[in-house]
């Protein structure tokens, strides 16, 4: 047999019939007890424990400033492999440099960009109707133990459909990685000058923009694109002359024109994006599991 014990009242977001609430909603919790673990004649007071599923937030959905003791969660990064199979020189086109400050440096998001080449078999992959299909070397075995969560392999090929890039999202794990291919050719096509004497580095310019666009894709789950289609932007769904020149009036090398600045480890920091604003980069962060940065 049971007995009722007690009737306790707790700040709870139900999810079972009731609606959620960001203050949390009060309702009677009743406890049933078996008699026989009262033995004895008294009071008894009883310890609860709860569980939910709330790892890295407050019930109000608020950012926990530090997850419970004890409890971890799952760390994800932009794991970066190049394929050269299409494009052999496709490594000496891109200033990788450029990758690892914007995703490492601006939007403090963990990144490793893999040296050398893929080693697996090679494969086959068709992006979709009115698209082109790519071949690629996948990751060897090896390279799949040494792969993390958000891998993506990369390549440069010479065909497209009109847009500079494409990324196939897949499963973005070491067995079904994301595929960012770079269309050289369409790159090329849109150049501003051909004729300019510094068309060579503009153009490795417009490949690397090219590739930190599709790579947002990667770290964006929600893909949203520059939502004010700001000129500047170069997360933008067309390539524009941005993609193309440096910044000579900042005095620095890359061509992104975007100031964003935040609060990092006690200092106000800033620096120029290719992300129009804050918001886009804290998009890629909470995709990520990361705490936005304010």
């Amino acid at each position: 047999s049971w007995v009722v014990s007690g009737l306790w009242c707790v700040e709870h977001e139900a999810t079972d019939g009731l609606k959620a609430h960001p203050e949390g909603l009060l309702h009677g919790v009743i406890l049933r007890v078996p008699v026989s673990v009262m033995e004895k004649a008294g009071v008894y007071r009883f310890v609860l424990h709860f569980y939910d599923d709330y790892a890295d937030s407050y019930k109000n959905h608020q950012v926990k400033a530090a997850l419970d003791r004890n409890q971890s969660t799952v760390r994800e990064r932009l794991d970066i492999w190049v394929s050269t199979l299409p494009d052999n020189n496709f490594l000496g086109k891109i200033y990788w440099n450029w990758i690892i400050f914007a995703f490492e440096t601006v939007a403090k998001i963990p990144l490793v960009v893999h040296p050398g080449d893929t080693a697996g078999q090679e494969e086959t992959y068709w992006l979709g109707i009115g698209r082109t299909s790519i071949r690629f070397r996948s990751l060897s075995r090896a390279q799949k133990k040494r792969a993390c969560r958000r891998t993506v392999i990369v390549m440069g090929y010479p065909s497209g459909s009109g847009k500079p890039g494409s990324t196939a999202e897949r499963s973005l794990t070491p067995e079904d990685p994301a595929l960012s291919i770079v269309f050289t050719n369409v790159v090329d096509e849109n150049h501003p000058d051909p004729a300019d004497l510094n068309a060579a580095s503009m153009s490795i310019n417009g490949y690397t923009n090219t590739l930190i666009h599709e790579l947002t894709h990667v770290a964006n789950d929600n893909d949203n694109h520059c939502s004010q289609n700001v000129s500047t932007c170069i997360w933008r769904s067309s390539i524009n002359d941005y993609f193309f020149y440096n910044n000579s009036k900042s005095g620095i090398v890359y061509a992104w024109y975007n100031l964003v600045s935040y609060t990092w480890k006690g200092s106000r920091v800033q620096y120029y994006s290719l992300w129009h604003s804050l918001d886009e980069i804290n998009e890629m962060r909470r995709s990520m599991r990361l705490i936005p940065l304010r």
